[in-house]
């Protein structure tokens, strides 16, 4: 692993810790579920925001040119559908309420976060259909 990633992990871990200290006083023990699926996937969309903004910084110009390619960021996917399905949720499922402990939130936010950090090397493609590897994906130009 490299370093960034063990950085990573470690801010994974501090955030982690502070979800189960201050969460419930935070986010509140009860909510929909579709508040949840949209707060779960907001931390998802943030966490490739803030780990973009650092690769950015640290980027160097021995890349060349972005290549055009019909495929997008794991992330940006899945946390985009979960911020739809959220809302979706919200609207239409107002009495899904559940209760979370500090545990079950950080049960959730850990997850969020381990997923996040397993999927972010990954790109969603189609034409064809493909899932692959691609660590560098952040030089590649979306197009439909």
């Amino acid at each position: 692993m490299r370093t960034q990633e063990w950085v990573e992990l470690a801010l994974i871990a501090a955030l982690v810790i502070a979800v189960y200290l201050f969460a419930t006083t935070l986010l509140g023990a009860q909510l929909t579920i579709g508040r949840l699926t949209l707060y779960l996937s907001a931390l998802l969309l943030g966490q490739s925001l803030v780990r973009d903004l650092y690769l950015i910084t640290q980027k160097s110009e021995a890349h060349g040119e972005p290549a055009a390619a019909q495929c997008m960021c794991m992330e940006s996917t899945i946390g985009g559908l979960g911020i739809v399905v959220g809302a979706l949720l919200m609207l239409l499922l107002k009495d899904g309420v559940v209760t979370l402990s500090p545990g079950a939130w950080t049960a959730a936010v850990l997850v969020t976060l381990l997923v996040g950090f397993f999927i972010k090397d990954y790109v969603f493609g189609w034409n064809p259909w493909r899932i692959e590897k691609d660590r560098d994906h952040m030089n590649i130009i979306f197009k439909w």
